[in-house]
């Protein structure tokens, strides 16, 4: 279940924008460290979906590796 609590707190975040956590086990954005430590989870990037202006998912990638390139914010938002 940690996952999927996880996923809901990211789609709260990543709702006005692309987000960057390169740190999750320490962030306090996450509330809930015990979904990032269960996960094993570094870090986390999330980027909303958009249709005509609109948020309709979000696309997270998270890693067992702490801290994030910037390329990989631009791959995501590329994909989004």
């Amino acid at each position: 279940m940690a996952i999927v609590k996880l996923i809901g707190i990211t789609q709260q975040l990543a709702a006005n924008g692309p987000v960057s956590i390169p740190n999750a086990k320490t962030a306090r954005e996450l509330a809930r460290p015990e979904h990032i430590q269960a996960l094993n989870i570094e870090s986390l990037l999330a980027v909303p979906l958009v249709d005509t202006g609109e948020a309709i998912r979000y696309l997270s990638w998270s890693s067992a590796r702490s801290g994030r390139a910037a390329t990989d914010i631009v791959v995501l938002k590329t994909i989004a």
